[in-house]
């Protein structure tokens, strides 16, 4: 797979749901439980916005820098991709769409572009 990526310090938390019951009063019975994982985002300045998960990686933009940049979060490797710079003319990334159709991801920014990412060549 090909990335193309959009930085400050965060936290990403990850969460992975259990099919146990939590044994609580009524209000709560048959919710599962969950596990959560967090991991510091590596570059100073970044946060994250907008992520989208696609066949085990969490794609996010970061946003406190410019340009823009896309990260990937491989969920199995607990790695983080190198990030891309979306030229969005010094704009900040907004709403991110994946389109399953071209393997793809669709966004816009507040200085009126839209931009595609193509995860695939």
């Amino acid at each position: 797979m090909k990335y193309a990526l959009l930085s400050s310090t965060a936290l990403f938390a990850v969460a992975s749901l259990c099919s146990a019951p939590v044994l609580a009063d009524d209000h709560t019975k048959g919710l599962a439980t969950a596990e959560i994982q967090e991991w510091d985002v590596p570059w100073d300045d970044s946060r994250p916005r907008d992520p989208w998960v696609h066949e085990g990686t969490v794609w996010f933009v970061e946003t406190g820098v410019q340009p823009n940049r896309l990260v990937g979060f491989d969920t199995e490797s607990k790695t983080f991709s190198e990030p891309m710079p979306i030229p969005s003319g010094g704009g900040t990334v907004r709403h991110m769409y994946y389109d399953e159709a071209t393997d793809s991801i669709w966004f816009g920014t507040d200085v009126d572009t839209v931009g595609v990412v193509r995860l695939t060549p």
